[in-house]
């Protein structure tokens, strides 16, 4: 994995890179951003969208979490 720094505005939601960095059309990115300004999220934490199990119930996720919460103590 490469890293690039750079600074943009952003617009309806969109992040232009500046055309001074070659990378393809198509290409997955990990991207990390900073504000200056406080972030509000606008959706609420779905844990069996975030962990990709969508067909597991709520309590089986819940379960699962727990078990791995305790193991980090």
């Amino acid at each position: 994995m490469h890293a690039i720094e750079f600074e943009a505005d952003i617009e309806n939601n969109l992040l232009r890179i500046p055309s001074g960095y070659k990378i393809p059309d198509k290409a997955h990115a990990r991207v990390i951003i900073l504000t200056q300004e406080p972030y509000y999220r606008t959706t609420i934490f779905n844990s069996r969208s975030f962990f990709g199990i969508g067909k597991q119930s709520k309590q089986a996720c819940d379960v699962y979490i727990s078990s791995v919460r305790e193991e980090w103590n």
